[in-house]
């Protein structure tokens, strides 16, 4: 599929055809942070990761929330693989991992169907599904689904050009899939919302604001703030809902303040400048310039402990 690029808010493309927008997310972009050559490489596509069960539970969470009847038409609970094993110390019994193909009424994992059948789209097992709804559950009897229920547009695109921030001489096109995006009303400012699963017991303000820093949730936001601000002038506010993703699925909804923000736009203007210089240049160097040898070893925090 091959989408051409226009500048706007659109609240009703499939995850599919906003993958196919030839222009940079801020995922993409974020690869600046480790080096301007894995910028390229996430650019060039060469980065792309399989989805993992994690990121699959996340992505079937957000669907059961923001997105119910998409849930309900497209996820199927698979049933474990009926293969019989043919060797082993479980020889003879069912493999029980969990399945993947179903072919006619029987369930395969990977490792056992056969070359050919389909895989059913979006599969979960019995035990994700009921883990969602215990989640769903929590977040329905929270104070933040006044916000979640708010009219609005659920997994909204947005495209842009970024054509100022040093990018005169390359403009950039950008853009972004809101959780979801409320548009300003009588009652509720322009916001926001990004729904994020987290581990068991890591939903605590610590946990979480670290977590906001390590995978660059702070730019994200920012990134996400400005394209509403370009696009249709309002300067949305942006709020996190954390829920653990196990028992007693405690929630953290958070509203990102404007230190945050702003610390945030700056991280993600820094990696603007790598991809400014190295469209201009040609070159997007490493860790190292691939000559240098740098002296070093320990982390500073080690370091102070044995100096006196």
């Amino acid at each position: 599929m091959n989408t051409t690029f226009r500048n706007g808010i659109f609240p009703d493309l499939d995850y599919a055809t906003y993958r196919s927008i030839p222009a940079i997310n801020i995922s993409t972009l974020a690869w600046a942070d480790e080096s301007a050559a894995h910028l390229k490489a996430a650019i060039d596509g060469t980065m792309d990761k399989k989805e993992s069960e994690d990121l699959a539970y996340g992505t079937a969470l957000h669907a059961r929330v923001l997105e119910p009847e998409f849930y309900y038409k497209r996820y199927v609970v698979s049933m474990p693989c009926s293969a019989i094993l043919k060797s082993g110390e479980r020889k003879g019994l069912a493999c029980g991992e969990r399945g993947r193909y179903l072919v006619g009424e029987t369930w395969f994992c990977g490792k056992h169907a056969s070359s050919g059948n389909n895989q059913a789209s979006l599969t979960i097992s019995e035990e994700t599904a009921r883990s969602i709804e215990m989640a769903f559950d929590r977040i329905n009897a929270h104070p933040i689904v006044r916000l979640v229920n708010q009219r609005g547009a659920f997994e909204c695109t947005i495209c842009f050009t970024i054509s100022d921030m040093g990018l005169h001489s390359c403009p950039l096109d950008a853009k972004v899939r809101l959780d979801k995006l409320i548009l300003p009303t009588d009652r509720w400012p322009c916001t926001i919302l990004d729904l994020k699963k987290v581990g068991h017991g890591a939903a605590n303000q610590d946990d979480v604001e670290n977590s906001i820093w390590r995978w660059k949730y702070d730019a994200k936001a920012a990134f996400y703030v400005d394209a509403v601000q370009r696009t249709c002038g309002y300067n949305a506010r942006f709020v996190w809902i954390f829920i653990e993703d196990s028992p007693p699925y405690t929630i953290n909804a958070m509203e990102a303040d404007r230190e945050t923000i702003e610390i945030g736009r700056q991280r993600y203007q820094s990696w603007l400048g790598k991809y400014v210089v190295g469209k201009l240049s040609g070159e997007w160097p490493g860790h190292t310039d691939g000559t240098t040898i740098k002296r070093g070893g320990l982390p500073e925090h080690v370091r102070k402990k044995f100096r006196h």
